[in-house]
């Protein structure tokens, strides 16, 4: 009997260090988080029965309906604020508030991708031996660095949140030295020498699809860096004194005030190109190209881009399909989005 009862101090003892460590790391305290941070997973409280974690409950004020064809995860039931379906609808809600629709498409993807795996775990469940194996299942499924980097980047984000809100203690975080390290692919750049952008510019379509395949690419590259959707938003405003001034579509999320106008001197190239492919100027607000239409949303937005992007690609690949490396260019892959991004100019080389 005596030494039941030095059992049962000890525990009692372990349980009110425990506690107060988890206190330590919770700025804002409340039954619910301390019921789903500490309660249901402490090993001398599972005979408690812990109560269920509250359903994510969708913003009222932000209407969500003209969302739901494309993230279909946000009409997917059981998400709840302690698992993998509930953090991930949250986040993408408050992704699409801020009309980060790209953003929150990559969540989409990255929240079906460990479902496929793991299905909708809690996330006291997600540590880094279940990364680790996700990881091997990912890569024996042919998926790449970068596309795992990609998708367990929004997990890590998603852990950072649950930990500051006390739903997670910060003990059992899974990444980070001796832990699950995030893979991350390498973007090497390559010259692109005279020869080969010679090669790109004196080609002949056969088809008209094909010819602007081959101007589109020309219009990136003398756009100095401008990529498939800054070319997409362009409007006839953009046009300034014999320069095109626009600012990075990429930057959803940066305060305007904080970006910079990037400045492109209107060449004889750029302007042949539009004159071939433009939409007739209306006004300051035509677009240039008829890649995206007026009154689309953002969501159109970005399904016209990646259209625009996937089509281009395509016929892109029908003429360069595998060129020499130690020319400076790299094979074509569904993955990259135009060879411009994975290039710099000759001229530009350190």
């Amino acid at each position: 009997m005596k030494d039941e009862l030095k059992g049962i101090r000890d525990s009692l003892r372990k349980l009110k260090t425990a506690l107060e460590d988890y206190l330590k790391e919770v700025s804002d305290f409340s039954f619910e988080r301390f019921e789903m941070g500490f309660v249901s997973r402490h090993p001398d409280l599972v005979h408690r029965k812990a109560k269920m974690a509250a359903p994510v409950q969708l913003p009222q004020s932000f209407d969500l309906s003209k969302y739901e064809k494309k993230y279909r995860i946000l009409k997917e039931e059981g998400a709840k604020k302690d698992n993998l379906l509930g953090a991930y609808v949250s986040n993408i809600v408050s992704l699409l508030k801020y009309k980060s629709v790209k953003t929150a498409d990559l969540y989409q993807s990255a929240y079906y991708s460990m479902f496929s795996y793991c299905g909708n775990i809690r996330l006291a469940k997600v540590n880094k031996q279940l990364l680790k194996e996700y990881d091997a299942w990912m890569r024996n499924n042919g998926r790449g660095k970068t596309t795992i980097g990609m998708y367990v980047r929004t997990l890590r984000k998603i852990l950072n949140s649950a930990i500051d809100d006390g739903i997670l203690p910060r003990k059992d975080y899974p990444f980070g030295r001796n832990k699950y390290i995030i893979p991350s692919g390498r973007n090497i750049k390559k010259a692109l020498d005279n020869s080969c952008l010679s090669a790109i510019y004196y080609y002949e379509p056969e088809k008209e699809r094909e010819s602007f395949a081959r101007d589109t690419w020309l219009f990136l590259y003398f756009g100095n860096g401008m990529n498939s959707k800054d070319m997409a938003l362009l409007k006839y405003k953009n046009i300034v004194d014999g320069f095109i001034v626009f600012d990075r579509a990429k930057i959803e999320t940066t305060a305007k005030e904080e970006s910079k106008s990037i400045t492109v001197y209107l060449s004889e190239e750029l302007e042949a190109i539009i004159k071939r492919w433009g939409n007739k100027r209306l006004s300051d607000e035509t677009y240039i190209f008829s890649i995206l239409n007026e009154g689309m949303d953002e969501v159109g937005q970005m399904t016209a881009v990646q259209y625009f992007i996937r089509i281009t690609n395509n016929w892109m690949k029908r003429y360069l399909p595998d060129w020499d490396m130690t020319k400076g260019v790299l094979p074509l892959s569904p993955g990259i989005h135009f060879l411009h991004t994975y290039f710099i100019p000759a001229h530009q080389k350190n």
